[in-house]
């Protein structure tokens, strides 16, 4: 029995000996110079030796602990950036392969001889599609050539085709001029499809060397080029919110410039993130709802109630 139990301590020590080497090396010296001074005690002499083992013991562990300490930390540090780098500079997915898919796409992008096959194949890594543009139907809602309804993902333009806001026709104007009849390239986020089976994507003008650097986005995504020139207000609704706090961050800019829509006031000409009561809640009646919205509101807007659509045409108190 006694030997089971001495074979299982031994195991335990080893364990503990590949896993801080350095901790088991001092509690060993340590352990040695208290043996010595009990002896130096017992004989009466010089206690020198055993003070310099004891020192030399706790110091080799307490660098131990902070080796393995600051190990830890370093970990808990990098899951960190880990989890932000996924969570707001782009979509969702393993960072460490979108990273390596955007260093190719960087040294491709930067080749003076690029075939139509690497140009697919950076296409696939960087998981964008190329389109063309047919029609554009508002500032934020465009068809391809295929017939697809493409809905920009993050930002709400201004009416013009169903009803009228102020400001709509010039973003609708904006996007024309800007991607009409071009070569553009979308980005999936969470969602495929809205309710209405329009394709919800982001938009680049051009393919992008990396989908999360923030110069980046505001050069070539067409979402932020809105947003950065005052043609849309920042609109997120969960779970497509990879790039929503950059899109607010842009639209602060454009709104303290006063820019585009923002010329006309703080509050905009349209629906979105800064409208107060897409925060506060919903309006008692209709009368309330038109002193901030005298156009009324879609199903997609946040105060938008089915008690205020009397003839349920998803669009309250128009």
């Amino acid at each position: 029995m006694r030997g089971c139990l001495f074979v299982i301590v031994i195991l335990i020590l080893l364990l503990f000996l590949l896993q801080f080497p350095l901790i088991m090396i001092g509690i060993v010296i340590t352990a040695w110079g208290i043996r010595e001074w009990k002896a130096s005690t017992r004989l009466q002499k010089k206690k020198t030796r055993s003070i310099v083992l004891i020192v030399l013991g706790i110091t080799i562990s307490l660098i131990g602990f902070a080796t393995n300490g600051g190990d830890s930390t370093n970990d808990r540090k990098s899951e960190e950036v880990n989890f932000h780098n996924s969570t707001i500079e782009g979509p969702k997915g393993n960072v460490e392969s979108e990273r390596e898919a955007e260093r190719k796409a960087q040294e491709l992008i930067e080749s003076p001889n690029l075939t139509e096959r690497e140009r697919q194949q950076l296409l696939d890594d960087l998981q964008l599609e190329a389109v063309t543009i047919d029609r554009v139907i508002d500032g934020d809602t465009v068809v391809t050539e295929s017939g697809e309804k493409i809905r920009l993902i993050g930002v709400n333009s201004p009416e013009s085709s169903n009803r009228i806001e102020e400001y709509g026709e010039k973003a609708k104007k904006y996007t024309t001029a800007m991607i009409l009849g071009k070569e553009v390239f979308l980005q999936r986020d969470v969602s495929d499809r809205d309710r209405y089976d329009r394709q919800l994507r982001f938009i680049w003008l051009e393919i992008p060397k990396s989908v999360r650097n923030e110069q980046e986005i505001r050069e070539h995504m067409f979402n932020a080029d809105l947003l950065l020139n005052g043609y849309a207000e920042p609109s997120t609704f969960p779970p497509d919110v990879s790039y929503s706090k950059l899109f607010r961050k842009f639209a602060e800019e454009a709104r303290e410039k006063e820019v585009g829509l923002w010329s006309i006031g703080p509050n905009g000409t349209t629906s979105g993130d800064f409208d107060q009561k897409a925060e506060n809640g919903d309006f008692a009646n209709c009368t309330e709802l038109r002193k901030v919205y005298p156009n009324g509101v879609g199903k997609e807007h946040p105060s938008y109630n089915p008690k205020h659509d009397g003839d349920k045409d998803g669009w309250a108190c128009e």
